[in-house]
């Protein structure tokens, strides 16, 4: 029997509006040396009489796991992952699609590079940045060997947090026993990392090769302990895996910098929960509290779990005077805010200035999908507003993005409309 070149493991959740998209897109493929994995996580929409639909049509194909009761994304992939045959893993969510010629332009570049761990693709979205040739154009058509790789996107302060943008070799994941966290979100950025540090080397994929589709109702934009919980449980992975890796320079500086977004998450969710919800976040996080690193960034006068909820009210207050700090420097008198970006780091900022009663004049965002919404009960408007001069004066600027790039495109827009640099606080990860 011939050996199945790809794996695509699909997990499914109440998702009937974009699925068929999604399996048609595969299906589609004129490459079929492959199998799709859709691993129904206990949809209560039609999204299981969709996959039973292509399962029925595509039997050589298609095989359909279903779940009992809802497990989660990263539960999901973990049973994707040990019933998969295939050479390479592909992760494809259920809202994102294959380009067309996907898979056999893919196919080519990991024969070409004789059979890499691990290969970067090109990834297109519907949000800014809107494609990621930025993070591409800094890597040659030839595969890299892991420290080289590691060195590069450490330099450039670029990060990889999500699962779909790697094709990854099933041999590496079955050697180093690699598997996802049972997390609510961040399940995405704790494989990663320990994906890149244990492969021996990397190709890149500058073809199209896949459409991601942010959506705005996405576990990645809810607040509350379980989000709260996940980043500081990755936080104590890292803590863990950088001890182990001290004298490797090269896995080390890429951990630190790796660290630096997951603790910048950490502060974010933190500052969002509930007064209510601390001390039961306080409780959940003890075991690993206790068994880590951890008390070096949350740590309590002594280890009860009345201390360690203590510290992160304490931790809280301080990412909050460090906010106040940067926008006072800068706001004058009369003067009102204007947030350009909409997104998690935007709702903690907008909590701190609300506690404060900061004159909140304007959110504005360049992404579609924010359209017509509104956060923390302010409508999130098009940029298309700094035409009007009036709404330039008299106003400080705090832009808010996960990306540095996209930061940095905004700030040289401000900029270009001639507000000064003196009016512009940045926040990024």
């Amino acid at each position: 029997m011939r050996e199945l070149f790809f794996s695509i493991i699909i997990p499914v959740f109440n998702n009937q509006k974009y699925l068929k998209k999604c399996l048609s897109s595969v299906l589609n493929q004129k490459f079929k040396n492959y199998e799709i994995l859709i691993i129904d996580d206990h949809s209560s929409d039609n999204s299981k009489k969709i996959c039973k639909d292509f399962l029925i049509k595509n039997k050589n194909i298609v095989r359909l796991i279903s779940n009992h009761k809802n497990l989660g994304v990263g539960k999901s992939r973990n049973i994707g992952l040990r019933n998969s045959k295939g050479r390479y893993i592909i992760f494809l969510d259920s809202d994102d699609y294959l380009m067309d010629q996907g898979l056999i332009n893919l196919k080519r570049i990991i024969e070409k590079k004789n059979f890499p761990d691990v290969i970067l693709n090109h990834i297109s979205q519907n949000k800014e940045p809107k494609n990621n040739l930025f993070f591409l154009k800094h890597f040659q058509n030839k595969k890299i060997n892991k420290n080289n790789f590691l060195e590069e996107i450490t330099k450039n302060k670029l990060l990889i947090n999500e699962c779909w943008r790697l094709t990854i070799s099933k041999e590496l994941i079955d050697k180093k026993n690699l598997s996802f966290k049972s997390i609510q979100i961040a399940e995405d950025a704790s494989f990663i990392f320990k994906v890149l540090i244990r492969m021996n080397n990397i190709a890149v994929n500058k073809n199209k090769f896949l459409f991601h589709r942010s959506r705005l109702n996405s576990l990645k934009f809810s607040i509350g302990i379980a989000p709260a919980f996940a980043y500081l449980s990755v936080l104590s992975e890292l803590l863990n895996y950088k001890k182990k890796y001290l004298k490797d320079k090269a896995v080390s500086n890429y951990l630190k910098l790796k660290m630096s977004y997951i603790l910048s998450n950490v502060n974010i969710y933190l500052n969002l929960l509930k007064d209510n919800e601390v001390p039961k976040l306080a409780k959940k996080i003890r075991k690993i509290y206790n068994k880590s690193n951890l008390k070096g960034y949350i740590s309590a006068q002594h280890k009860s779990t009345k201390g360690i909820g203590n510290k992160i009210k304490s931790n809280i207050l301080s990412s909050e005077k460090k906010v106040i700090h940067r926008i006072d420097g800068k706001l004058k008198k009369g003067e009102s805010i204007i947030l350009y970006g909409a997104g998690i780091i935007t709702l903690s900022i907008l909590k701190i200035l609300k506690k404060q009663k900061y004159n909140i004049r304007l959110i504005l965002d360049d992404d579609p999908i924010w359209k017509g919404r509104k956060l923390s009960k302010i409508k999130v408007n098009e940029a298309i507003y700094l035409k009007n001069k009036k709404i330039i004066k008299n106003n400080l600027f705090v832009i808010c993005n996960i990306s540095s790039n996209v930061l940095n495109k905004i700030k040289n827009k401000l900029l270009k409309l001639n507000i000064k640099k003196d009016k512009i606080v940045c926040f990024d990860l």
